[in-house]
């Protein structure tokens, strides 16, 4: 059990309207025990990228189930979460990346799978968040990192609509507006940020943490407080 202060929304704008495309995904409940997972501690990964979580010392006691899904051979997300539970089971997916292998360190904790979070219309390496729990083994998911590269957009709506009961209790993901991939999406707009934000608060997600990767680009942690 964690603690979060759900209320009240702020109600002044300051005089303020004008509309950002990602200011419907503001930080709407607050934990008073963040954690911050720096990318940069990985092999390979790049430095300013970081993860931030809710009270992950909850977990302590717990046989806890971590999904990382995008890759790209940075393990500072992982080697985080190990070093702070090192009872955890961690499951990397990933079928875009040439596979390096699992640091060391953390070889006890981590396992990698060539295997994409997404429809299985798109290639037999693609599985949904039911399909990926299956391949591992396990029932329930406590953590869920997503780096999708734009296809959260498609990604996110499935999960949180179509597979309830596998939802993880807390999940940090980044939201790209325009993609690295243009195959992938194209660029979206506020009310489409709005839709998923609706989406979110709809499963019994608030969002607790917002991170400036760059401007057209946020990471977000959410934490379910309703079932």
């Amino acid at each position: 059990t964690i603690g979060l202060d759900l209320g009240p929304y702020p109600s002044d704008l300051g005089g303020n309207l004008t509309v950002q495309r990602f200011d419907p995904m503001a930080v709407n409940a607050i934990c008073g025990n963040l954690d911050t997972l720096s990318e940069s501690l990985g092999a390979g990964g790049a430095g300013g990228n970081q993860k931030i979580l809710c009270s992950l010392s909850t977990l302590k006691e717990t046989d806890c189930v971590v999904f990382s899904i995008g890759s790209n051979n940075a393990w500072g997300f992982e080697i985080g979460v190990s070093t702070a539970l090192p009872h955890c089971k961690i499951f990397t997916f990933d079928c875009f990346v040439e596979h390096t292998g699992v640091p060391t360190q953390i070889q006890k904790t981590t396992t990698f799978l060539p295997l994409c979070a997404g429809n299985t219309r798109h290639g037999d390496q693609f599985r949904d968040l039911e399909g990926l729990a299956r391949e591992v083994g396990v029932d329930h998911i406590d953590i869920l990192k997503m780096d999708a590269e734009g296809a959260e957009w498609d990604l996110l709506p499935h999960f949180l609509t179509k597979q309830n009961h596998l939802l993880p209790f807390q999940f940090t993901f980044e939201l790209h507006l325009c993609e690295r991939n243009s195959q992938i999406s194209r660029a979206r707009g506020t009310v489409e940020v709005a839709f998923l934000a609706s989406l979110l608060f709809n499963a019994g997600y608030r969002i607790i943490a917002i991170d400036e990767v760059s401007a057209k680009c946020r990471e977000f942690t959410a934490v379910r407080v309703f079932c």
